[in-house]
């Protein structure tokens, strides 16, 4: 599996903690369509096929864990 870029694993992170593409967009101040070129580049470099599979990895690998997913969702909740 290829290494993700900053931006990459930032989204992939967000991604796991189940935000969408329009909340991941305004949690990072980047358009919609740019979290899509990011999820797309993320789904090539570790040949997974959603953001299911793309949160399986991240978890698997450390990227993210059960616990910083929940705070991350709970927090971007209550704003």
């Amino acid at each position: 599996m290829l290494p993700l870029t900053e931006r990459e694993t930032a989204v992939v992170r967000l991604m796991a903690s189940g935000l969408s593409n329009r909340e991941i967009s305004s949690a990072l101040g980047i358009k919609t369509a740019t979290v899509k070129n990011h999820s797309t580049a993320i789904f090539r470099k570790w040949r997974v096929n959603d953001r299911t599979q793309a949160a399986v990895v991240a978890f698997a690998r450390g990227i993210i864990t059960p616990q910083e997913a929940y705070r991350q969702m709970t927090a971007y909740m209550r704003e």
